[in-house]
């Protein structure tokens, strides 16, 4: 693992950074938030909370696997309410003269890589034409 998770000073200004898109959760709650952000970053790819926590999390803090989950339990701290603070973050950093030109932001919100041809925006996924013997797109005579 890179040192850049590891080194205080980093990790200091990261949970500060990664609190602030928290303002309705508690302090307490904001923190344990920010950390699962830092391991995902950390770990770039994590299909579980449970993952999280056992390969960066308990090994960088001393809080128990139920306290991330009831933090992401908490019915202040909602994904609307993360994709709000994260689209409004995203936007302090659009320069002053683009403002009122319209903007595009493009997210995904995927927390694991993906791989193979069955996801959205691959191709087509399923050809109801070859189960029939014939050509996609080709129409049978009647």
């Amino acid at each position: 693992m890179s040192q850049l998770y590891t080194s205080q000073s980093t990790v200091d200004k990261l949970l500060t950074i990664f609190s602030s898109l928290f303002p309705a959760a508690t302090r307490p709650t904001r923190h344990l938030l920010a950390w699962l952000l830092i391991a995902q970053l950390a770990l770039e790819s994590a299909p579980s909370v449970r993952c999280l926590f056992r390969q960066f999390l308990s090994k960088q803090t001393d809080a128990s696997l139920n306290s991330y989950y009831r933090a992401l339990g908490n019915g202040l701290v909602t994904d609307a309410s993360i994709r709000q603070a994260l689209a409004l973050r995203a936007l302090t950093i659009v320069p002053g003269a683009l403002w009122q030109e319209p903007i595009l932001l493009s997210v995904d919100d995927t927390t694991i890589a993906k791989w193979g041809k069955h996801f959205d925006g691959v191709g087509i996924l399923y050809d109801h034409a070859k189960h029939e013997g014939k050509s996609y797109g080709v129409q049978s005579p009647k």
